[in-house]
């Protein structure tokens, strides 16, 4: 598939070819990645952490070591965003659950190959998606992601933490002067323990090929993962303000101004997933976002994707939240969360009650 199209009788064209396939291109995606989201932009090589906060609840990123260049200088790693981490980590939980491995092998690919696997064009300009995916690719795998949980109540407090970091090593050989070579070594990625369990009891199914079409926007990429999440145990109607929707997504606006941005930005990057995703029973009001039961985009296969006891160690099952639907009346409800996250509120004492939350993007 060639580069996304930008204008919107090309986009129209490339989805209406999607509709007429017979079979999905099915990929995965890790639920954390339906529920948080890495930065849009950067957010700056001197941020010491990039944070989303949920209630108690903190996903922090926060970027890999520096790198020595010759000259003995340091150069900052960089935080991953836009949609290059995001179609590398669908395609790396794709081979993951595929593989029923931790190791990703890679084997001989050139980098080109790779590239084009992303539906990235190859080229070899300074600014270039080679560079860029080489960049972006250093920085998601070296990035160091966790999760903390704190609360204080009755006199009494309470602290939990995981470390998420989606690889614990990697070895990735590329050619500046022949990136169409094969290596002579194989490349791989090995993700780390608690991923590889989130990602082989949660996976999400999503359609890559709708992924790619829509890899313009990292915005839309993170819409249609979470519509398909959400789709995929929708019982009844759920209406979402678009304060949540404005926690969820990452804004902060507070002006009138910002928050009718974001409103008008958000309806058209959904038109253009339902464009794709046209089961997707969606619609957009002055109060936020109603989605109705709909057909999940990808259909689910009666599938057990057991973990290989040689691949991880053994450990109790993931406590899983309860599902909680708001009607009209009710605030809107914190999105289910991925199973770490839940492991961390099984342990909270019996019969708290939480509050209404919802992600949000801050700096420290």
């Amino acid at each position: 598939m060639a580069r996304p199209p930008r204008d919107d009788l090309a986009f129209i064209d490339a989805a209406a070819r999607l509709w007429d396939e017979t079979s999905h291109d099915v990929g995965y995606q890790s639920r954390l990645f339906a529920m948080t989201a890495l930065p849009y932009k950067n957010p700056g090589d001197g941020l010491p952490v990039w944070e989303r906060t949920n209630g108690g609840l903190t996903l922090s990123v926060e970027q890999g070591r520096p790198t020595k260049l010759p000259d003995g200088s340091w150069e900052p790693m960089g935080y991953p965003f836009g949609s290059i981490p995001r179609l590398l980590m669908a395609w790396l939980t794709t081979e993951v659950v595929r593989r029923r491995e931790r190791m990703v092998d890679l084997g001989g690919t050139s980098f080109n190959e790779f590239s084009r696997q992303l539906n990235l064009q190859p080229d070899r300009s300074k600014n270039g998606v080679g560079r860029r995916l080489r960049a972006q690719t250093r920085r998601l795998l070296r990035a160091h992601i966790s999760v903390e949980f704190h609360e204080s109540r009755a006199g009494a407090s309470q602290e939990a933490f995981r470390d998420v970091s989606i690889a614990s090593a990697y070895d990735l050989w590329w050619s500046e002067a022949e990136p169409d070579q094969s290596s002579f070594l194989p490349s791989y990625v090995e993700v780390s323990e608690r991923f590889f369990k989130e990602v082989m009891e949660h996976p999400v199914p999503i359609d890559m090929n709708a992924m790619r079409l829509l890899s313009g926007s990292p915005l839309r990429l993170d819409i249609y993962v979470w519509l398909t999440y959400r789709m995929s145990y929708l019982t009844r109607q759920s209406k979402i303000p678009w304060d949540a929707l404005m926690a969820q997504f990452g804004s902060n606006a507070k002006s009138r101004s910002g928050i009718h941005r974001f409103q008008t930005d958000f309806a058209e990057r959904l038109a253009q997933v339902c464009t794709v995703y046209r089961d997707a029973n969606v619609e957009v009001s002055g109060y936020g976002v109603t989605l109705r039961p709909s057909l999940p985009h990808v259909l689910p296969k009666k599938r057990t994707f057991a973990i290989p006891a040689s691949a991880t160690k053994t450990s109790p099952p993931t406590a899983q939240p309860p599902k909680f639907v708001p009607d009209a009346h009710e605030p809107a409800a914190p999105e289910h969360v991925p199973g770490y996250i839940a492991d961390l509120r099984a342990a909270l004492p019996k019969g708290r009650t939480e509050a209404p939350m919802g992600p949000t993007d801050s700096t420290q």
